[in-house]
C-alpha cells in the first residue's frame, strides 16, 4: 500500500489553464515530476479555466508516468468538470472533489 508521502501533489496556483498558460505549465512538469513519481494528484482548486491546450498540456503529463502509475485530478469547478466529461477525459483521469479525497483513494 503506498504511503501518503508516495503520493505527489502538484498544485496549479493559477487561474486559467489555456494556450498562455500551457508552455509555463509545461516546463514546470518537466523540472517537478520524476519517472519514479507513480501516484500524481493534479489540484484544480485554484484554476476557474480550461481550454483545450490546458487539456493537452493534462495529457502530456499522462504521458510523462511510468505505466504502472496513476494520475488523479481533484478541485474541479463545475465548467472544467464538464470539460473532462465532454472530451471523455473523466474516462482517463480519476477525478475526486478534493485532493484529500484523491490521497485516501490513492492509497488505497
Amino acid at each position: 500500500m503506498p504511503q501518503d508521502h508516495d503520493i505527489f501533489v502538484l498544485r496549479l496556483p493559477m487561474e486559467r489553464l489555456d494556450a498562455a498558460a500551457a508552455p509555463e505549465f509545461k516546463a514546470r512538469l518537466s523540472e517537478e515530476i520524476s519517472e519514479d513519481m507513480r501516484l500524481i494528484i493534479v489540484d484544480f482548486s485554484e484554476v476557474a479555466f480550461v481550454d483545450s491546450t490546458g487539456l493537452g498540456a493534462i495529457v502530456s503529463l499522462l504521458k510523462m508516468m511510468p505505466r504502472d502509475g496513476k494520475l488523479a485530478v481533484a478541485g474541479l469547478n463545475s465548467s472544467t468538470l464538464r470539460l473532462f466529461q465532454l472530451t471523455r477525459l473523466d474516462r482517463v483521469f480519476e477525478i475526486f472533489d478534493d485532493v484529500e479525497e484523491a490521497r485516501v483513494a490513492l492509497s488505497k
